[in-house]
């Protein structure tokens, strides 16, 4: 049985499966030390979701709150379900957590990103309600190079 939790402390266990599910969402992810881990579980306003299957960590996705002009607004990041536990209605049980959570909190907007040529998971946020938006992203990086 899959039980959706916050994850509210971290052990070394911990830190290796969302380690794994990190690599299995991007193969350039930084893996996290368990120092990392745990301060961003002590952060305000991040919450670390986990879904679990017999107390080992099968996906995972953290909901992220910032105060805009516009209002309270919120943001789904690092969303990911193991390869082998897909298809199972996990990101599904995952999402509308966040969601809840979300209203909840009385956040004005819930923002989620996917690339493009993720196009079973474009059209999973879809059915869930998620609505394309108009707008292009940018980024500057600040990482050192070389």
């Amino acid at each position: 049985m899959i039980t959706i939790i916050q994850l509210k402390k971290a052990d070394t266990r911990t830190r290796e499966e969302v380690n794994n599910l990190l690599l299995q969402l991007s193969k350039h992810a930084k893996p996290l030390t368990l120092k990392e881990l745990q301060t961003m579980l002590i952060q305000k306003h991040l919450m670390f979701f986990v879904a679990r299957e017999k107390n080992h960590i099968v996906g995972m996705a953290l909901l992220w709150f910032f105060r805009k002009v516009m209002g309270l607004q919120g943001s789904i990041e690092d969303m990911v379900v193991d390869e082998q536990y897909r298809e199972r209605g996990i990101g599904k049980a995952l999402c509308q957590t966040l969601i809840r959570r979300a209203k909840k909190s009385r956040l004005v907007h819930l923002d989620l990103t996917s690339r493009p040529e993720r196009i079973a998971a474009n059209d999973f946020y879809k059915k869930l309600g998620f609505e394309l938006r108009d707008t292009n992203i940018y980024r500057l990086s600040l990482a050192r190079k070389g």
